[in-house]
């Protein structure tokens, strides 16, 4: 197992405070207000997953090195970094409409995959992780998104998201990639089977039998 410089925890915060548009909300520690007075709240707030609840999901979904993850509203990007880092997928790709999000995450992709004692030049981590900004109706982002390579697909979207992209998301399905879902159970899609869930933390995994 590889050594790395820092710890995930001191990269990765579990709280809200991380967040860009943290200042901007009364309080600094409550997203909603912001997201849901806005005209525009998009398709969900930038809400930090928790470490545990992440490695969670990507153990329920069996993510292995020779998986390609493509993570879809990936906020600071921790999914890709920890899908890197610690279960040693081959890719991550990360998507965000937020560009300022866009650039923590490539950041804090590179401490996460920064290894002790060995030169960035030479470490072969740091280009499996990979980010891109915009909107995923963009046609600039349609080969990033529809790359038949992935195998694992993250969504911590609204259910109003899973509708308006059932396409994309019955694609990867159909061609068996996992789904993986947090909060919102996705069962109503046509033809997508559940595989398991964990009805606390809100995650759902599905795959074609």
């Amino acid at each position: 197992m590889p050594t790395f410089s820092e710890p995930l925890e001191k990269i990765y915060k579990n709280d809200y405070s991380s967040s860009p548009d943290a200042d901007a909300d009364e309080g600094g520690d409550n997203p909603f207000p912001k997201w849901i007075e806005g005209v525009d709240t998009t398709y969900a707030p930038y809400l930090p997953t928790s470490l545990m609840r992440l490695s969670k999901c990507l153990k329920m979904a069996d993510v292995g090195p020779n998986d390609v993850l493509l993570d879809l509203g990936s906020g600071d990007g921790r999914f890709c970094g920890v899908a890197v880092r610690e279960f040693g997928v081959r890719r991550a790709i990360g998507v965000e409409s937020d560009e300022e999000l866009v650039e923590i995450s490539k950041d804090l992709a590179e401490r996460a995959l920064t290894l002790a004692d060995t030169p960035s030049t030479s470490n072969p981590y740091i280009t499996r992780c990979e980010f891109h900004a915009g909107d995923l109706r963009d046609s600039s982002l349609h080969p990033v998104i529809t790359d038949p390579s992935i195998t694992v697909l993250v969504i911590f979207m609204s259910p109003e998201f899973a509708r308006e992209h059932e396409h994309l998301i019955l694609k990867h399905y159909n061609r068996g990639a996992r789904i993986v879902s947090g909060v919102f159970d996705m069962s109503d899609l046509s033809g997508l089977k559940l595989k398991c869930k964990d009805d606390p933390d809100g995650i759902f995994v599905y795959e074609k039998p």
